[in-house]
């Protein structure tokens, strides 16, 4: 009998162990395996995501996100999309740097280059979609006619903005063709809803 606990609780601590690696975590795993039975603690350890391992920054990286908040926040927007972009150079991967390249690129009306980096942010895992449509840093960019599509695409830019404008030149030749009188205003419509479909 005594065998038996022993070996119940060898086993509860090595699930234990193994759900540290996992998000159900080591603590969950183990009570599981404890007042359940170290069978179930191990199915739960085992349909349990893995954890995502976060990679621990470099001292460089990290002051230059310090650098670039305080650069921000006294809006010296040249300075932080510089250390931004420095960021970028040692870490490609990096959703809140792309998100506030985004944000400052909307606050200059730069919207080519904010659509690019909100874009590259959702990609590199930025999900807090709600924070994108409340920034008072994005309204510039919000406003403009192609967001919905873009928002509606997944924020996902493959040129948006050039594309749009392609859309609208091509609209306005068209509106010349008619005025011409080398278009009808039914030849006119329908070509303006190709080009819109697209």
């Amino acid at each position: 009998m005594e065998l038996l606990i022993i070996s119940w609780l060898i086993i509860t601590v090595i699930v234990g162990i193994l759900g540290e690696e996992r998000e159900i975590g080591g603590g969950k795993s183990l009570l599981i395996s404890l007042f359940l039975s170290p069978l179930i603690g191990a199915i739960f350890v085992a349909t349990s995501p893995k954890k995502n391992p976060k990679k621990e920054l470099s001292p460089k990286v990290k002051e230059l996100i310090h650098s670039a908040s305080n650069k921000y926040q006294a809006k010296d927007y040249e300075g932080a999309i510089k250390d931004y972009q420095q960021i970028l150079a040692l870490q490609p991967s990096a959703p809140n740097s792309n998100f506030m390249l985004a944000s400052i690129y909307s606050l200059q009306q730069k919207k080519e280059e904010s659509f690019n980096h909100l874009s590259k942010a959702v990609e590199q895992g930025f999900t807090d979609f709600e924070k994108i449509l409340s920034s008072s840093d994005l309204q510039f960019l919000i406003n403009q006619p192609e967001f919905k599509k873009f928002a509606q695409d997944g924020y996902n830019a493959t040129k948006p903005v050039a594309h749009s404008e392609n859309v609208i030149s091509q609209i306005e030749r068209l509106g010349k063709l008619k005025q011409q009188g080398l278009l009808t205003e039914e030849e006119f419509q329908f070509q303006k809803r190709k080009l819109l479909d697209t």
